[in-house]
């Protein structure tokens, strides 16, 4: 596109048409064309050099030391040269952890990282939502990707989410199958299981639903019908935003339509 302008703009200079209106044939400001005229032939760009992030020496350092030492988080990292007095952006530890992710050491630094970032694994990762939602399913139900997730988690022995599986399982379980006995049993597990999450979640239906959650689980109402109403009223009043008055609102909640 810029050779193609240049080389119009020289055809026209021949022909000798001015510079402004050669301008105004081709795009191109009169300032630009004045400068390649003067070069003789089409000036190149040059590329720009890159001239890596700027951080002061102490945090640079800092930066290295800690990717030796194997923490590779740029997040975590940031957090910690904000507490030593660093007040840059975080988009130029980004820039800097670049560089160390390949092993090299940023431009204007001598010393580089003794190793870059390691090696992407092939685990299966899901999201948090995602897990959260594998963590609840039977295993019939879980594709091939939440199946795998949920093997690696149990063959790490160590690994709280196993035990997060194990009772979230058994919660669900409980539920479906309306079984109130098991309800004291699983509180007490769950409180003393050590997930600080899951010990929070039992904490609380002990200290203030847990009249609630027993009537769950062996009456037969619930609030489904409420929530239902409201699902439907939220529906005919976003069906009539701005086209309707009150009345018409009115009348579409009290009139089921078969």
């Amino acid at each position: 596109m810029r050779l193609e302008q240049y080389r119009r703009a020289v055809e026209l200079r021949k022909r000798g048409m001015t510079v402004k209106g050669i301008s105004e044939e081709v795009g191109v400001g009169v300032r630009a064309l004045y400068r390649w005229f003067a070069a003789g032939g089409f000036p190149e760009r040059q590329p720009r050099r890159d001239k890596g992030p700027r951080l002061p020496t102490p945090v640079a350092k800092h930066l290295i030391r800690r990717w030796n030492e194997g923490c590779h988080n740029v997040q975590k990292l940031y957090k910690e040269i904000e507490e030593i007095g660093y007040g840059g952006s975080i988009v130029t530890v980004y820039y800097f952890a670049r560089y160390l992710r390949k092993g090299l050491a940023p431009p204007g630094y001598a010393t580089a990282p003794t190793k870059g970032a390691p090696e992407k694994s092939e685990e299966q990762h899901l999201s948090p939502r995602g897990g959260a939602f594998a963590l609840m399913l039977p295993l019939e139900k879980l594709d091939s990707k939440q199946r795998r997730w949920i093997e690696q988690i149990h063959e790490d022995q160590s690994h709280r989410a196993a035990l997060a599986h194990s009772l979230a399982r058994r919660f669900v379980e409980m539920f479906r199958e309306r079984r109130v006995a098991e309800l004291e049993g699983w509180l007490a597990d769950t409180r003393n299981s050590g997930v600080e999450e899951l010990e929070n979640f039992a904490e609380g239906i002990v200290c203030r639903n847990l009249s609630a959650v027993r009537a769950a689980l062996t009456e037969e109402w619930s609030n489904g019908q409420v929530e239902g109403q409201i699902n439907r009223l939220k529906m005919l009043k976003r069906q009539s935003y701005g086209r309707a008055g009150f009345e018409l609102l009115k009348a579409r909640v009290l009139h089921r339509t078969a």
